[in-house]
């Protein structure tokens, strides 16, 4: 398959950057699994977070990073199956290639809501470049934040008007003309990628059984609760019947023998140092799906299903 492009979107502290961070961290416990992967940086900011992922997953921030600066992450990520036993004598190896992109911009963000401390040149620059990506792009990871499941209504709550954000871009973004359909845009595959799902569980009370309770989730349907139908009908409209797209839950810092990872959570086992046992209790929970799922077009983890747009509404909570 020749490269593609793929865009990462998401409201301000979602974990978006910590995502890409722990992905980084996790391409070589998938590379152990039968497949052959690589990752390159394609800017220096994106190598700064490649060799600093954990401090940088716990605090969402480079050292240089600027208030009124729009912070740009490239890399390009390939990822092929190593063939066995006798297939190893025909045929070549099929290499897929993916290149993400994700624009950041602390105080101008354009899912920013009003009266947040928004720079609104910053924010039109933002908006900008998002608009021009979109254009190009074959794929889109849209991250939210599980744990806003349990906040009051009125308390910051930007999963839920996620929807509004999106149609102000997508409407903004030139469409593709299809013979017999309606414009829409060239996006192929979509992944709503339902982060922070270790925080959701602790927030419920769950402790020893956090991932457990996690797993028996339908990421569909809690998408469905915490963004709610805006955000639905904004992805039937604009996007084409046939696009792919599939829900997961998410955590950067994973969980430890089936609890919450509290070992990296600070305030509560970590505190300011990193060291070894840090490191090695680290096991990001599904962060490889939304990359590999984007590049290959199958989920990794077999409970990851993937719909089309167009049978989207059918699978959703009935009375939805």
């Amino acid at each position: 398959m020749s490269d593609q492009t793929t865009l990462i979107l998401g409201p301000s502290n979602v974990g978006k950057t910590a995502l890409i961070a722990s992905f980084f961290y996790s391409a070589g416990v998938f590379a152990k699994r039968g497949f052959s992967v690589q990752i390159q940086a394609e800017n220096e900011t994106t190598r700064m977070v490649q060799q600093n992922t954990l401090s940088f997953v716990r605090t969402g921030r480079l050292p240089f990073q600027g208030t009124y600066s729009i912070m740009e992450y490239e890399f390009l990520f390939s990822v092929a199956k190593e063939k066995k036993g006798i297939s190893r004598f025909w045929g070549q190896t099929e290499v897929h290639k993916n290149r993400f992109r994700f624009f950041d911009s602390p105080g101008g963000a354009i899912f920013a809501v009003e009266g947040a401390g928004i720079d609104y040149a910053v924010q039109g620059e933002h908006r900008k470049k998002l608009v021009a990506e979109l254009q190009k792009a074959q794929g889109l990871i849209l991250c939210v934040d599980a744990s806003e499941q349990n906040q009051k209504e009125n308390t910051g709550h930007m999963s839920g008007q996620l929807y509004v954000s999106l149609n102000d871009i997508f409407s903004l973004t030139p469409k593709e003309y299809r013979k017999g359909g309606l414009p829409a845009l060239g996006i192929q595959r979509v992944y709503i990628c339902i982060n922070k799902c270790d925080l959701w569980a602790v927030q419920e009370g769950y402790q020893g059984e956090a991932q457990e309770q996690v797993e028996e989730l339908d990421p569909l349907s809690f998408a469905y609760r915490l963004l709610g139908k805006g955000f639905f009908n904004t992805i039937t409209t604009f996007f084409h019947p046939n696009t792919q797209i599939a829900f997961g839950f998410s955590s950067s810092f994973g969980f430890l023998e089936g609890g919450p990872n509290a070992m990296l959570m600070e305030g509560v086992g970590m505190g300011q140092e990193i060291r070894r046992e840090h490191l090695e209790a680290w096991s990001p929970y599904q962060v490889l799906d939304p990359f590999v799922f984007l590049t290959t077009g199958k989920p990794l983890d077999p409970h990851i299903f993937v719909y089309q747009v167009r049978a989207l509404h059918s699978h959703l909570p009935w009375g939805a």
